[in-house]
């Protein structure tokens, strides 16, 4: 825990545990920008501390993210790249998610942004500049965890 808060105060690039999609030229517009990406194997094997956490897909390994995220005391990033299914029971979501600090939500269009009843903070994706998405995240990373 006190590793991965010294680690985003001394680290010029951010270390980022990324939970795929299915959208490969976003994540390798990702990768061009001043980031690290692992993977969740990568975090057991203990070669890296996550800065933060991005997860691609809000049913994939919540539970798991949450527990990191925790441990860590990082930030977590939900980026939504479809529109909302009725499947879907956010009332669960909203309560697992609820009692974490630092969740800001980005959906890739505006078109996703309204499926899901306007719940994001931000509409970026790989068309937004790289200095956008560098700021975002800088400025993710530097906000406090804490609990209320």
């Amino acid at each position: 825990m006190i590793s991965s808060l010294l680690s985003r105060e001394i680290n010029t690039k951010t270390n980022i545990l990324w939970i795929p999609s299915d959208d490969k030229g976003f994540e390798k517009f990702f990768k061009s920008l001043n980031v690290c990406l692992f993977n969740l194997d990568q975090i057991h094997l203990g070669s890296f501390i996550p800065d933060m956490i991005i997860s691609n897909d809000k049913t994939k390994h919540i539970d798991k993210i949450i527990k990191l995220t925790k441990y860590h005391q990082c930030p977590l990033i939900m980026v939504d790249h479809e529109e909302k299914s009725d499947m879907i029971d956010m009332s669960k979501f909203k309560e697992k998610i609820q009692e974490l600090p630092i969740v800001k939500y980005v959906a890739v269009s505006e078109r996703i942004k309204q499926s899901w009843s306007d719940m994001h903070d931000y509409v970026l994706n790989d068309n937004s500049s790289k200095k956008e998405w560098q700021n975002f995240i800088d400025n993710t990373k530097k906000t406090i965890y804490k609990y209320e």
